[in-house]
Formats: C-alpha cells, sequence, structure tokens
C-alpha cells in the first residue's frame, strides 16, 4: 500500500511541477539545473527538437516517470505483496550446478569471448574516422577518457584473448575473468560514446561481470541463479519496452510489419503477404518476453522458453536481417543447460581425453 501511495504522490508531483519544464526546455527557457539533466540523460535532445513536436518529448517524458513508478510498484510487489516464502525458497533452493558444469560454462563462455571480442575491435576501429564525435558518458566523461587510438584498441584486444585464453586453460581463472570482463566492458562501453544505443552484448556483459565469482568457489553457485536471472529480466524489460512504445497495442499494430516492408528482405516480404501470420508472430513474440522469467520457478517450462528464443533471434536474422544466427543473445542460453547434461557429456568422453583435459576440468 505504502509503495501505490508514493506512486501516486510522484504522479502528482511530477504533473504539477516538472512536467511544464519539458515544454519550458523545448521552447529554450528551462532553468539551468533542468537544462542540464535533459542534457545529461538526453544529448541529442537538441538536435531531435527540430525533428519531432514538444508532444513527442511530453511522451517521451511521461514514458520515463511511469517505467520509474513501474519499478517501484514492482519492487514493492516483489518485497511486500507475494509470499515471501516464494522467494526465500527460490534463493535457498540448491542450484543443480556441479563442478563439470561450472569448468564447461567456464570453457564456452570464453570461447564466445573470443569470438565475439572481434566485433568490438572492428567496431572501434571502423568508428575511429569518425571519433570527432565521441561524446564521453558516464565514468568516460567523469575521468575524461580520449577515445583510444589505433594502437590502443589492438592493444585492449590482444590482452582480452590472452585472458580468455587463460580462463579456458584454468590458469587463474577468476582473475583472467575479472580482467576479460573489464576490458570487454571498457571497450563495449566506448562504441556507446556516439549518442547511441547498441543492446547487442548486455546479456554477455553481465554474465561476463558475474561469472568470475563462481570461479573464485563452487560455493558461490548462486551467480549462475542470478546469471540466469539477468536474462530473463532482460527479457521481461524488451517485452515491456514493446508494450510503452506501442501504447500497449503491440499484440495488434503493424509495427512488425512496418519493419518488414522496411529491410525488404525476401522472407520479410512472404511474412508481410499474410497478415494474419504477421499479428500471430508479434503476440507471440511479445508473450515470449514477458512471460519469460516464468522459467526461474518453473524450470520444466526452460525448454520451450529457451527454444522460443532461440528461434525468435534466428527468425528476426531471417525475416528482418537483424542480427544473426551467432548472436551474443543466442549464446547466453548456454546458462540454462541442465548440469546432468554436461555430466552426461563429460562421461562420454574417451578416457585419454579426460586424461589430457584433467586440468580444464578440475
Amino acid at each position: 500500500m505504502v509503495y501505490v501511495l508514493v506512486s501516486v504522490l510522484c504522479v502528482l508531483v511530477y504533473v504539477l511541477f516538472f512536467r511544464h519544464y519539458v515544454v519550458a526546455h523545448y521552447a529554450g527557457d528551462a532553468p539551468a539545473w533542468f537544462a542540464y539533466l535533459v542534457d545529461k540523460l538526453q544529448p541529442r535532445f537538441s538536435v531531435e527538437k527540430h525533428r519531432f513536436p514538444v508532444d513527442f518529448f511530453l511522451e517521451k517524458a511521461d514514458q520515463l516517470i511511469f517505467r520509474a513508478l513501474l519499478v517501484i510498484f514492482l519492487s514493492g510487489v516483489l518485497f511486500h505483496s507475494l509470499n515471501k516464502s516464494v522467494w526465500q525458497k527460490f534463493w535457498a533452493k540448491e542450484t543443480d550446478a556441479s563442478p563439470i558444469q561450472r569448468a564447461s560454462l567456464r570453457i564456452l563462455l570464453y570461447l564466445g569471448v573470443i569470438y565475439f571480442s572481434r566485433w568490438l575491435h572492428e567496431d572501434l576501429l571502423e568508428i575511429l574516422i569518425i571519433k570527432e564525435f565521441y561524446q564521453p558518458i558516464s565514468f568516460y566523461a567523469l575521468f575524461n577518457l580520449p577515445y583510444p587510438n589505433e594502437l590502443a584498441i589492438h592493444l585492449m584486444f590482444a590482452l582480452t584473448l590472452i585472458g580468455a585464453f587463460c580462463a579456458i586453460f584454468n590458469f587463474y581463472p577468476a582473475l583472467m575473468g575479472a580482467v576479460v570482463a573489464f576490458l570487454f566492458f571498457v571497450m563495449q562501453g566506448y562504441t556507446l560514446c556516439f549518442e547511441n544505443i547498441n543492446h547487442r552484448d548486455v546479456t554477455l556483459m553481465y554474465a561476463l561481470l558475474l561469472f568470475p565469482i563462481w570461479l573464485r568457489s563452487q560455493e558461490y553457485s548462486w551467480v549462475l541463479k542470478l546469471i540466469r536471472a539477468c536474462i530473463c529480466v532482460f527479457y521481461l524489460m524488451s517485452g515491456l519496452e514493446k508494450s510503452f512504445t506501442s501504447h500497449f497495442t503491440w499484440f495488434f499494430s503493424d509495427t512488425l510489419l512496418s519493419y518488414l516492408y522496411f529491410f525488404g528482405k525476401p522472407a520479410g516480404l512472404w511474412l508481410a503477404s499474410h497478415r494474419g501470420l504477421v499479428y500471430l508472430m508479434s503476440s507471440l513474440v511479445l508473450v515470449l518476453q514477458l512471460g519469460f522469467p516464468i522459467i526461474l520457478f518453473f524450470r520444466k517450462l526452460t525448454f520451450f522458453f529457451v527454444l522460443g528464443a532461440i528461434a525468435f533471434h534466428i527468425g528476426t536474422a531471417v525475416v528482418l536481417g537483424v542480427g544473426g544466427f551467432y548472436h551474443p543473445w543466442i549464446f547466453v542460453h548456454i546458462f540454462f543447460i541442465s548440469s546432468s547434461f554436461f555430466e552426461r557429456f563429460y562421461a562420454s568422453l574417451p578416457d585419454i581425453l579426460k586424461k589430457n583435459t584433467r586440468r580444464l576440468f578440475h
């Protein structure tokens, strides 16, 4: 109840005392503190106000407040409204993780880093030609970090590869994992300092930040649950974003249809010619993303949701040409593979191979 009252109070304060500042800033008459805040949160405002009417920005501001209040409300639901025993049982329950699973995921994760970090390396080199448009954000601005030159880009990439190989071969894996996470985070952050948003690496980034904790000790196997929870939350956020931006009409809107025509891929144009199928696919995508966190509590549904998520990403690549078959969002589903699968796979290896790879798995 307290969270509901706080939410209502926040809405009243926003509507009565702050919403008009959006219109004032659009006209160039807002207080200095508000202008500074907008420049930090939306640095492209000064450019985009020449492209969109003031109502567009009012709607964006309303959405921002609504999302913040949604977080407050859901926090209240999670900590007070729901049966607390559900959450206690979830975190207290023994994870299915095993040493073989941890070792297998370590090898797979850092093999993935070797593959996906080359994308960041290529991105950073390509951006060099437009480095004059570099606008540092977050700690890049705090520490006044310049855009790296070609040598620094190569050096970060090389150190990432060295750290990944060390982690794969179980050489100080926790330390090397932390180094890889830091370097990957820094490289990925530089690509976001050009007033653009790219969610390609976000799930992989969180996995890299958390996984070294588990590498310190098998006792920290709860990290696997946390990584799974983060992936589920990102799917939920994607579904909520579709709902908010479409004003909750995504199920029956022509948004997907317009994307299919815009990208003009043969498979996409074929799909666009079957409007009923387009609406069905739109609905299934939203159900998948909004319902993905269910697998945290109903593990038997994991296979179906993960399979659906992989099909979604592959389908996006086929009909829109966006993403690809080898994509970080597909790759991170390795964390939903059961411990028993890894155990059976390791047990099926020839004895001589087990002997020669003993260091990797122990």
